[in-house]
């Protein structure tokens, strides 16, 4: 028993824990914020308006996540290209979400404990990160790729790890007020890599309030999110407002692409949050623009 708000529990730490009754089964019980906090090993209570904050990781490749608070956040613009409209509030959970892209050192254990390959120069032989190179983003993933990765990842930790959908994705980009960019809506070139390699993952500084590096330049990153068939134009079921209605399908078809956001472009004004991208999840993205991605943090 511990007698505190604050516990650590299976590696996450636990603050501020709201009074609350739950039913897992059988087991009908009722906590009290002021009382004992219970875990053991069959039964570990997770409480759905408790904070969740993940503890220093214990395994040295896990990634640093950080808080993205619950509440809604401006998604989308009106005057952006096409499919970014039309711009709306978004309700969403809290949720923690990777403060950097995953690395290729982070990625490297996943490579051999798995034998997959990763489709990318920065990787010498497929599976090895050339020793300059491990602070980078990992590129060349395939969306299959990256959610084998957050499952490997899940297991490994006893924690659950996925992709971000789309709408995690924009507001740990961009905060609440509907912005252009991380940090503000003027434009300011030394706030990411704009150049045509990849570099570290805290090469620039921290992007915005919440805490997020390399949400816009350096790598393409892969959501959730269906896009549709056509490369152009998102299908018609999946260009409304986002909403839960099963766009994150993590079954569908692989000629259905997924959203990705982010990366290097030639314009400035692409470095916008809102600006949206799709690719089959099978592919891993063109040699310019190898595909990465990050990892949210749910409670279990």
């Amino acid at each position: 028993m511990l007698d505190n708000k604050n516990t650590k529990i299976g590696g996450a730490e636990f603050k501020n824990i709201k009074d609350s009754n739950v039913n897992i089964g059988s087991v009908n019980t009722s906590v009290t914020a002021k009382g004992d906090v219970v875990g053991g090993d069959k039964i570990t209570h997770y409480y759905f308006h408790s904070e969740v904050v993940q503890a220093s990781p214990p395994l040295s490749y896990e990634p640093e996540t950080i808080v993205i608070p619950e509440g809604s956040f401006i998604m989308g613009s009106d005057y952006g290209e096409p499919n970014e409209a039309p711009q709306h509030c978004v309700e969403l959970l809290q949720y923690r979400i990777g403060k950097y892209p995953v690395t290729n050192w982070q990625y490297v254990e996943f490579t051999r404990q798995t034998g997959r390959v990763v489709d990318s120069a920065l990787l010498w032989d497929g599976n090895r990160p050339a020793q300059d190179k491990l602070n980078h983003p990992v590129t060349g993933v395939t969306w299959y790729e990256a959610v084998a990765y957050c499952e490997w990842l899940s297991e490994q930790t006893g924690r659950r790890y996925i992709l971000p959908s789309e709408a995690q994705w924009e507001k740990a980009a961009r905060t609440i007020d509907g912005r252009l960019y991380p940090w503000g809506n003027d434009w300011q070139k030394d706030r990411c890599n704009t150049s045509e390699e990849f570099t570290a993952v805290d090469a620039f500084p921290v992007q915005n309030d919440y805490g997020c590096f390399d949400m816009v330049g350096n790598a393409r990153e892969w959501t959730t999110t269906l896009w549709g068939e056509s490369p152009q134009m998102p299908d018609p079921k999946f260009s409304s407002k986002w909403q839960n209605d099963g766009r994150d399908n993590l079954n569908a078809p692989k000629t259905t692409r997924r959203i990705y956001r982010g990366g290097r472009l030639e314009n400035f004004i692409d470095y916008r949050c809102s600006l949206r991208g799709a690719y089959l999840p099978d592919k891993s993205g063109p040699k310019r623009d190898r595909h990465s991605f990050r990892v949210v943090l749910l409670p279990i």
